[in-house]
């Protein structure tokens, strides 16, 4: 038995008066209050197009012994609802120019409601009108105000970033059982490793975020956040650092390629030295792309004194637990683990074995996968080494431009448009979509 349905909406019961009245203009008997409402259901669905709902609604009235489908008349056309609000009241529009299309007048309602409830915070005295708020974005660069609201709120975002990062939330998901963090926190504390991968220095953006400089902080932070490179992180990215620094592979995974197929692997900054997963890391970093099963992996960092996993009643499942949660581990088999650099890169050769194949048949036998995160002396004769040099882009991605910092195309066009110029250059709707981002964040 289907529960109360409530009261009526008001759009319902505007519908039926216009129905009703709609019914006696035309000389139709009056409909019971059921039928009223079905009517009423009806006109809304087509009006709106809704086709199930109205064949829902006809089919209802067709069961009806008394409506207009089942005596045979016909069924009158939808009544049109009057305009809202009506044209006699004359209202003029709330902003005018620019600021009157799309969204850009909520928008900045939504900001100036922002500023005047976290003015305090943000550290703005007296807090903006949205006629000052409008201006300033309209004077770009060269408002005072506009440049005191970007700063507060980037040193805002950077103290809860430091903050957020000394607490250890990024090695929350290494940090063992029992230890929580808000999303919000550990996004936080991401941020600040993520700038380290792209090369930006967060004690720089402290004690350098002024009137001058703010745009470009602003631009470096949106990079850091991924929204200026179609959404892809440091450790996606197909780029280069200046000194000819090893790659920055998948998830964060320092990665190489070195002469004659090899790569070389270094412990991502992220995991920090002693948790379980860089205790992880450094085992599955001896092994092909074959992997190790959990039990041996959780013995070998036992037997290496890289964690003391005795603490933990079930230390198989903390490893496990850890490495699933973390795309630099990729789960080969069941209870199996390797690192995905090194699947990677296993693929990799494979595939260009085929196609050497495929060129000259009967050449070029299944090639090893050497690749170890140890140094040469652990494991002489491989090829493989242990390098400390941070850039980004997997391993065979593909080209790079010059410079190797600059973001690919994609994300937000404000950030592109503040990597090729001044901040002056942007337009009414950039300059608003990087404060709401901002306050997003």
């Amino acid at each position: 038995m289907a529960g109360p349905a409530g009261p009526p909406d008001d759009e319902e019961l505007e519908m039926e008066g216009l129905v009703a009245a709609q019914r006696e203009a035309a000389g139709y008997p009056p409909l019971s209050p059921e039928q009223l409402s079905c009517m009423a259901q009806l006109a809304a669905a087509t009006l709106e197009n809704d086709a199930d709902a109205a064949a829902s609604a006809s089919a209802t009235l067709a069961a009806l012994p008394d409506s207009d489908l089942a005596q045979g008349r016909p069924l009158l056309p939808p009544p049109t609802p009057p305009a809202f609000p009506p044209a006699s009241l004359d209202l003029s529009p709330a902003f005018e120019g620019e600021l009157a299309a799309g969204s850009l007048g909520p928008d900045l309602l939504m900001v100036t409601a922002f500023l005047h409830s976290f003015a305090q915070l943000v550290g703005l005295r007296p807090v903006p009108t949205v006629d000052q708020l409008a201006q300033a974005l309209h004077d770009g660069d060269e408002s005072p105000l506009l440049a005191a609201v970007h700063i507060g709120l980037l040193r805002l975002m950077q103290a809860d970033m430091d903050e957020a990062h000394a607490s250890g939330a990024a090695q929350s998901g290494a940090g063992g059982p029992g230890l929580m963090f808000d999303r919000g926190l550990v996004m936080a504390a991401h941020l600040v490793d993520e700038a380290a991968a792209w090369g930006y220095d967060v004690d720089v953006w402290r004690a350098h975020t002024n009137m001058l400089t703010w745009p470009e902080v602003l631009r470096e932070l949106a990079v850091t956040a991924t929204i200026g490179s179609g959404g892809r992180k440091a450790g996606q990215r197909t780029r280069t650092h200046v000194g000819g620094k090893p790659k920055l592979g998948d998830a964060g995974e320092d990665v190489e390629e070195l002469p004659g197929g090899n790569i070389r692997l270094s412990l991502p900054a992220r995991l920090g030295i002693g948790s379980v997963k860089a205790a992880a890391w450094q085992v599955l970093a001896e092994v092909g792309p074959e992997g190790l099963g959990i039990a041996t992996i959780a013995r070998r960092i036992q037997e290496g004194g890289l964690r003391d996993l005795t603490t933990s009643r079930t230390p198989e499942a903390s490893v496990a637990g850890a490495l699933s949660r973390d795309g630099v581990f990729t789960r080969v088999a069941p209870a199996t683990f390797a690192l995905s650099s090194v699947i990677q890169h296993h693929q990799k050769l494979l595939l260009q074995a085929s196609a050497a194949a495929s060129a000259t048949p009967g050449n070029g036998p299944t090639p090893a996968t050497p690749c170890h995160g140890a140094p040469p002396a652990a494991a002489p004769g491989t090829g493989a080494e242990a390098g400390a040099g941070r850039t980004s882009g997997a391993a065979g991605e593909g080209t790079q431009g010059p410079g190797g910092e600059e973001e690919e195309a994609g994300g937000e066009s404000w950030v592109g448009a503040l990597a090729a110029g001044d901040y002056g250059q942007l337009g009414l709707r950039e300059r608003l979509d990087a404060l709401v981002w901002l306050i997003h964040l």
